[in-house]
């Protein structure tokens, strides 16, 4: 599977959704509409970028995005960066476009390990 249909935002009363292995690349802009969202993993997947829909994902604690092909997350993710745990292990992202003040020391120390560049 390479997309996720667009009818995944019918399934709005999802907290859990476990997508990892499934050769995705992209996920629609529709993923925002699963406003109950607690935990994503989408690890070993060929995800190149995040739609802006996910700012909408407010109850989001867990994103796991390992070993995909990111490299960049958008400015748009600053509305989840302090709530969620972020996993961004095995991805090339060299910026990100959260301003560093946003995050809190936990996040910083995983960006750090990960050599995360950022915006000003």
């Amino acid at each position: 599977m390479k997309e996720l249909p667009t009818e995944i935002k019918n399934f709005n009363n999802l907290w859990g959704l476990t997508l990892s292995g499934n050769n995705l690349e992209a996920l629609p802009d529709e993923i925002g509409d699963l406003k109950n969202l607690s935990s994503l993993y989408l690890n070993d997947n060929q995800i190149k970028s995040l739609p802006k829909s996910m700012e909408n994902l407010l109850r989001l604690s867990t994103l796991s995005l390992e070993n995909n092909k990111l490299n960049y997350l958008p400015y748009e993710m600053r509305k989840l960066a302090k709530s969620v745990s972020l996993k961004l292990k095995g991805n090339e992202i060299a910026e990100i476009g959260i301003e560093k003040e946003t995050l809190g020391k936990k996040e910083l120390r995983e960006l750090f390990r990960y050599r995360v560049n950022f915006e000003n």
